[in-house]
């Protein structure tokens, strides 16, 4: 016998939803429940017991909601809701719906005894199962301790209200009894504290609304257009001319790369640039940005473009202490295992063990492109001439393999490039990119969290609709 349903719930039933107004679609759209399945239409708020499992259905796009109700035991997880989030996860999974959970939790419901915690901690494998087939968007609205700060890290969009947010794995009490009152809980783990020592949170944000905007862009729920980045001109001038429009994430992840969910064509992409012509010298912090937009792309089914001007990775004892040549391999087998059409485009300089950021055949990508005026090899040609400046036999045959790289000849000839091209030219073979050179499909919408192909004599639709 099933234990829970979904319900839909009437107008009335729908106002008392007010906590989480700021989510809900501006379109019309069916709200369901997912409750036990002898619920009587009754109490609606004390039922959710602490922990709210909700779905949107709109004609576009649909999602779910898990949302902690902090007046209600502290929003913690006990057996009850614990088990029934499990399934609303199951359900939401076999429906391919993208979701949304907002935390303010004290964390695993200690007034129910040790007999929670195999029902509680089900919750960590059963969101890890679902994360691996769709997107999965965590916020933080108040508290969020023990249990749920597991949760929500394991989130592949990280967002926290700026002045109420704290993460820890205990609570303020605790952390008192055992290290005293001299140290202050929630100036140590307040969101900013954590988002600038940590890699817990991607984005602080003001206000509810400002985090459900951000949602309902990623999903495909609201249009966003502008941006504010502080690439540069030269920067702004080739994604102007690349891409029809875009959208920054990880804004405030400050590094040397950008990334973008763009448009182009009607087709959605995702983009990850060095700020053109800057230092850009890839360091942990970079690479660590890399792979949470790697992450957030392979769950929206993204084609990846990722544009490259970098010296090389730093090889400073900082970030060879921060673990960089292992971070390095790992980002290298996450771009070898992305499972979508994968491109780079050289837009300066790409030195060394960056260019695994270009994407070569070799790692699965389509040849790359070089827009005029790139440099590429092992080092700079000055660096090299003074390393092999002790030996004229080595320097000779250096200069001669130079000689046959000029114009790519070597890298067109193994197939690891298509060409040099001016910016109307890598604009036009990215088309053929996404397109494919025979124009019969193309990847156009995503419906309930997965971009699907139609023919191309269909009308083809955008992700970001016009509101």
């Amino acid at each position: 016998m099933k234990m829970f349903k979904w319900f839909l719930l009437s107008e009335e039933d729908a106002r008392l939803l007010a906590p989480i107004k700021h989510l809900l679609p501006d379109r019309p759209a069916n709200i369901y429940a997912w409750l036990p399945t002898e619920w009587d239409g009754s109490n609606l708020r004390k039922n959710f017991d602490g922990v709210w499992t909700i779905k949107i259905e709109t004609a576009f796009q649909s999602y779910g909601i898990m949302w902690n109700d902090f007046k209600i035991f502290g929003g913690s997880f006990g057996v009850r809701n614990s088990t029934r989030l499990c399934g609303f996860l199951s359900q939401l999974d076999l429906e391919r719906h993208p979701l949304f959970m907002s935390f303010n939790t004290i964390g695993v419901r200690i007034m129910e005894g040790r007999q929670v915690f195999p029902f509680a901690f089900k919750i960590i494998p059963s969101l890890i199962s679902y994360s691996k087939n769709n997107m999965l968007i965590t916020s933080n609205h108040g508290k969020c301790l023990g249990i749920g700060a597991l949760l929500y890290i394991l989130g592949h969009y990280r967002m926290a209200l700026k002045d109420t947010s704290l993460i820890n794995l205990t609570g303020p009490e605790v952390f008192k009894m055992f290290f005293g009152v001299g140290v202050d809980f929630d100036q140590h783990f307040n969101s900013k504290n954590m988002q600038l020592k940590t890699s817990m949170i991607h984005e602080i944000h003001q206000s509810n609304d400002e985090i459900s905007d951000k949602f309902k862009s990623l999903i495909g729920l609201r249009a966003q257009h502008g941006i504010d980045t502080e690439m540069g001109t030269v920067s702004e001038v080739v994604l102007d001319k690349l891409f029809d429009s875009r959208m920054e994430i990880f804004s405030q992840k400050k590094c040397n790369v950008v990334a973008f969910i763009a448009r182009k064509s009607n087709i959605d992409v995702g983009v990850v640039v060095n700020p053109l012509g800057k230092g850009n010298m890839i360091d942990t912090r970079t690479i660590s940005k890399y792979r949470d937009a790697l992450k957030l792309f392979k769950r929206l089914n993204l084609p990846l473009i990722s544009i490259v001007d970098t010296p090389g990775a730093d090889p400073r004892s900082t970030e060879t202490e921060n673990g960089i040549i292992g971070d390095i391999a790992e980002l290298t087998a996450e771009i070898i295992d992305y499972p979508h059409p994968k491109i780079g485009v050289t837009a300066g300089r790409c030195y060394g063990g960056a260019s695994v950021l270009m994407i070569p055949t070799i790692y699965g990508g389509a040849p790359s492109l070089a827009i005029k005026g790139s440099h590429m090899g092992i080092m700079g040609k000055q660096i090299i001439r003074h390393l092999l400046s002790g030996s004229q036999r080595f320097l000779d045959m250096w200069e001669a393999h130079s000689a046959y790289e000029e114009e790519m000849r070597d890298l067109l000839e193994l197939g690891l490039f298509e060409g040099e091209f001016d910016l109307d030219g890598v604009s036009q073979r990215l088309d053929n990119f996404l397109f494919g050179t025979e124009k019969e499909e193309a990847i156009v919408k995503i419906q309930n969290g997965i971009q699907i192909k139609i023919p191309m004599t269909s009308k083809r639709t955008m992700r970001w609709q016009n509101q």
